[in-house]
């Protein structure tokens, strides 16, 4: 039995796929630690875990000169307290999902001598595994189009790790809606404009005679306005604040709307699911609109970028996968070929080989 530490903090996106991973180390009879940040999201989450977890209250980093005193404390406050987690779990290897929470447990584990691998969920690497690279024995990459933004003489294709109960639901049969279901989802603080457009796109179709109802992921602050949006427009929706059980409603969706998160690209890539790709403009290093080019570059998805966002534009592209019954078959197929079940085991794979290489 080896012992493994695991930094997934920070956001939904880091702490499921971190967490993914540990499940699958533990079921190996490993012992392992999660080294979170403290955040809200990560309360959320852990439910689905009961092995140690130790808090290093990493927060973000602003590197503005009015900020920066603060930003060095900050860091050399989560640096000392991960280097003290560390000592005393004495790990064989740290995984490191990337983001802020990540840059303490590198450096420290560095420190102690003790084996780093890196895991890019994005397709551009975000700026913690892009400087702490060098540092790394190995790094784990979701996207094959990572290679060509990121050197490093042991990268491995794992793909992004999921939880098992999602990935054994994407097995069954999948369901038939009676009516074209549309999924829209603006990742957990919801999207404004996909919340302002989106029901007024589909109360084009519904007066063109195309039935239609969607399944909308609006955030909690808009859950109440989105409700209203739908009403007043005539358009079947159910809304959800924030929902808990997404392999219900992937499984109830015939295509999806969606920001391009790792997350969201590969969770809708594995129920097969058409996409129309809305990327956050604001990303950092414009991940989001590389991850949906690779994503419609296999056939699994159309991307549509913010600035061209209208309800007649959306209705347009709604329309065709409603009507096109091969299109739609296409696209399913073509999204199934980006999914890579079992990454949780393979990159768990990963981490013991460079354990045992020590």
């Amino acid at each position: 039995m080896a012992k493994f530490s695991v930094s997934c903090g920070g956001t939904g996106g880091h702490v499921f796929p971190g967490m993914a991973t540990a499940q699958a180390l533990r079921k190996r009879g490993h012992a392992v630690t999660l080294l979170l940040s403290g955040k809200a999201i990560e309360t959320a989450t852990r439910h689905a875990w009961n092995g140690m977890v130790i808090s290093i209250g990493a927060e973000k980093l602003s590197f503005h000169p009015l900020h920066l005193p603060r930003t060095l404390l900050s860091l050399l406050r989560v640096y000392r307290t991960s280097v003290k987690a560390l000592r005393e779990q004495q790990p064989d290897a740290l995984l490191a999902m990337g983001s802020y929470s990540s840059i303490g447990p590198v450096l420290a584990a560095r420190r102690l001598g003790i084996p780093v691998i890196l895991h890019e969920a994005n397709v551009i690497p975000g700026k913690a595994v892009s400087t702490f690279s060098r540092l790394a024995t190995a790094i784990a990459i979701t996207f094959p189009e990572t290679r060509a933004h990121l050197k490093h003489p042991a990268m491995t294709l794992t793909g992004l790790p999921l939880r098992k109960e999602m990935e054994m639901a994407a097995t069954l049969p999948a369901d038939t809606p009676a009516v074209f279901t549309v999924l829209i989802m603006g990742g957990s603080q919801g999207a404004q404009r996909l919340n302002e457009t989106v029901p007024t796109a589909l109360a084009r179709l519904i007066a063109a005679g195309i039935q239609v109802e969607a399944i909308h992921l609006s955030g909690e602050e808009a859950k109440s306005s989105v409700e209203e949006a739908y009403l007043a427009a005539g358009v079947p929706a159910t809304v959800y604040g924030f929902c808990n059980d997404m392999v219900s409603v992937y499984r109830r969706t015939s295509m999806a709307i969606s920001r391009s998160g790792a997350n969201s690209c590969l969770e809708l890539a594995l129920f097969g699911i058409p996409a129309l790709l809305v990327p956050y403009p604001h990303s950092a290093r414009d991940h989001q609109l590389a991850n949906a080019r690779a994503m419609a570059d296999a056939g699994a998805a159309e991307v549509l970028e913010q600035q061209d966002l209208a309800p007649e534009r959306l209705a347009e592209s709604i329309r065709f996968l409603a009507t096109n019954p091969a299109a739609q078959a296409a696209m399913r197929r073509a999204a199934h070929t980006r999914s890579l079940s079992g990454a949780d085991d393979r990159l768990a794979d990963l981490i013991e080989k460079v354990a045992a290489s020590r």
